[in-house]
């Protein structure tokens, strides 16, 4: 089971219980601080969990189930990591592919007429802005398992979103000869509620197809697997 999952869980379960990082660290005998770093890196002992999970009154396979539960893996990323990518845009797609690619760089890089030189040193810059390991010769290792989703909503990184979408409706091509290829743009006139329904039933339908995405992966050989974009973005008077 990915340690972020479990994390993810824990944190869930927190709020559930409306107990804040400082009630923890205070009964667990630690700083605010240092519940948050524990939380925050990943750095957090099968023990730890289990004393959360006392404090908590769950077990820990109830802990477990519910992270099988919830499958989907997310990312929030941190300031110095999306600032990076909003000047290394290209940088962000190669990390999205890699993390899909379960970490095969060469699988990962097919979409990117890069050098080796070019290759390497952005699986460094990744390195070290702490989203994958990078071992001997390149062989990556991810640190938070494979993603299927990293949200930009209201940060930085919605201009980025923005502009990758731009590129994608460039390159797309119309008719492509297959079924992947429905892209409809309509102008609608809705109230302030059936408009914030929509946006609900956007989100329901993007998390639905992230699980399935997961699922699929999970169970089905890569041959019966096909990869296809999903775009989903609503606005006043443009669609990004």
């Amino acid at each position: 089971m990915n340690s972020q999952l479990i994390l993810r869980t824990l944190k869930a379960a927190l709020k559930k219980k409306n107990l804040t990082y400082r009630e923890l660290g205070s009964r667990l005998g630690l700083t605010e601080a240092a519940i948050k770093k524990q939380f925050q890196s990943s750095d957090i002992s099968l023990g730890r969990v289990l004393e959360i999970c006392e404090i908590l009154e769950i077990s820990l396979n109830t802990l477990i189930e519910g992270a099988k539960s919830n499958p989907v893996q997310e990312l929030n990323l941190t300031l110095e990591q999306q600032n990076y990518f909003l000047k290394n845009p290209d940088c962000f797609a190669f990390f999205l592919m890699l993390s899909h690619a379960k970490g095969d760089v060469q699988k990962a890089k097919r979409d990117f007429s890069w050098s080796e030189d070019c290759l390497w040193k952005n699986l460094k810059l990744l390195d070290d802005l702490s989203l994958i390991r990078l071992h001997q010769g390149t062989r990556v290792e991810l640190i938070y398992g494979s993603l299927l989703n990293v949200p930009t909503q209201c940060t930085p990184m919605s201009q980025l979103t923005q502009k990758l979408g731009v590129r994608f409706l460039d390159k797309f091509e119309s008719p492509r000869g297959d079924d992947l290829g429905g892209i409809r743009i309509s102008l609608l006139k809705l109230s302030k509620e059936n408009l914030e329904t929509l946006r609900r039933d956007l989100d329901r339908i993007h998390r639905a197809q992230l699980r399935q995405s997961e699922i699929d992966t999970a169970f089905l050989p890569e041959r019966e697997l096909t990869t296809c974009s999903l775009m989903i973005a609503a606005g006043q008077f443009s669609f990004l």
